[in-house]
């Protein structure tokens, strides 16, 4: 009974706002009004935390979501239908992007592909945008999870210059390179060929020092020791119980609409303790 009683108090203390976060609320709050930029109250702890309260990064980091919304018709498709497209089309599978696989024993939601069977060729801005906005979305659905951020993995064992494009690489990393406001908590390629490698060192001269070193490369034994925490929940490309071909999209879509729904509940809290736009604390 105690162990419950001490999880249950450590879960509210994690979903509570320090001084500091609330200071960091505020100042970005402002600078979003000044703007006249739309969010919620959700969105507008991510961009506080992000940016540790510098009001213009979360303001450039809002602006750039939005003018992805309007120049890939974002708002003009859902992401269920995102999500399943851009599996369908940008799969040799058929599946096997944006993959939910539990927690990592970090304790961060993991998202996971397999670049074994990506075809940047086939992918559509507008699909690969609405999911992977969709999916950060979910594994943002609690203060908690704004806080750990998210570990994404990707498995290239048999991945071949048909599978990975710079450019594509690069676009995709745009969403969260001072875009989309959430931490990653670790990027992790496993089983990098050395093509991939080399193309690797490209990418990574884009990125910044401190995303550099969020990469780490590793074999498949690392990756389940270091990693995994329940094996049950890893799709089959990498190693795990779980599911695999349509079955994986289909569950991996049930595991982000619930989390989506978690983030609505979210939300709905944090307006009812704070007001909309925190405006029952004073500036």
């Amino acid at each position: 009974m105690w162990g419950a009683l001490l999880h249950l108090a450590f879960r509210e203390r994690e979903e509570q706002l320090t001084a500091e976060e609330l200071r960091w609320i505020l100042q970005v709050r402002d600078a979003l009004d000044v703007a006249a930029l739309p969010y919620t109250n959700a969105e507008l702890v991510q961009l506080a935390f992000i940016s540790k309260g510098r009001s213009s990064e979360a303001v450039s980091r809002l602006q750039k979501i939005l003018s992805w919304r309007k120049q890939y018709e974002l708002d003009a498709i859902s992401f269920e239908a995102a999500f399943r497209t851009f599996n369908r089309t940008a799969s040799a599978r058929g599946a096997g992007n944006l993959c939910a696989m539990g927690r990592v024993r970090s304790g961060a939601l993991g998202v996971c592909a397999s670049y074994s069977d990506f075809l940047p060729s086939k992918m559509v801005k507008q699909h690969a945008f609405k999911a992977t906005m969709g999916v950060f979305e979910a594994c943002s659905s609690s203060l908690a999870d704004v806080r750990r951020g998210v570990c994404l993995v990707a498995e290239c064992g048999k991945a071949g210059f048909d599978n990975f494009s710079l450019w594509t690489e690069l676009q995709m990393a745009s969403l969260y390179v001072k875009g989309y406001p959430i931490r990653i908590n670790r990027i992790v390629v496993v089983d990098a060929s050395p093509m991939v490698r080399a193309l690797l060192r490209g990418l990574m001269s884009a990125l910044s020092s401190k995303m550099r070193r969020k990469l780490h490369l590793v074999g498949h034994d690392e990756f389940l020791q270091t990693y995994v925490a329940n094996t049950a929940e890893l799709p089959r490309f990498l190693g795990g119980g779980g599911t695999h071909g349509p079955s994986l999209v289909n569950s991996s879509l049930a595991q982000w609409q619930r989390l989506l729904l978690e983030r609505a509940a979210w939300n709905a809290r944090l307006v009812a303790q704070y007001g909309e736009r925190f405006d029952k604390l004073s500036g």
